[in-house]
């Protein structure tokens, strides 16, 4: 179980990719509220602004599913540099180490 987020340029952008779900996946659609003039969206946003872990390791998440392994590393290494968690450290490394 995961929650991901998806920067659309419309609801009805997001309805539609919601439409393509399997029935058993939970949607929940919340906007995005810019109170940083930094970050204007999900997809300009660095992991260092967001100060964690969680947004490279996401992306990693979704590069393996699409089968860009150099891109994969890369987030999975930033991801693993920036945890300050052991337990979620180590599960990046174990997951790193399932990928090859």
């Amino acid at each position: 179980m995961g929650c991901y987020l998806v920067d659309a340029p419309d609801l009805d952008v997001m309805t539609e990719m919601c439409a393509r779900l399997p029935p058993a996946c939970t949607v929940g659609i919340r906007p995005l509220i810019d109170t940083d003039d930094d970050v204007a969206s999900p997809a300009e946003a660095s992991s260092a602004q967001c100060g964690n872990h969680r947004l490279p390791a996401t992306r990693a998440e979704l590069l393996s599913r699409l089968g860009e392994q150099a891109a994969t590393d890369t987030a999975d290494e930033e991801a693993t540099a920036l945890c300050g968690n052991a337990v979620e450290r180590a599960h990046l490394v174990a997951r790193r180490a399932r990928l090859g």
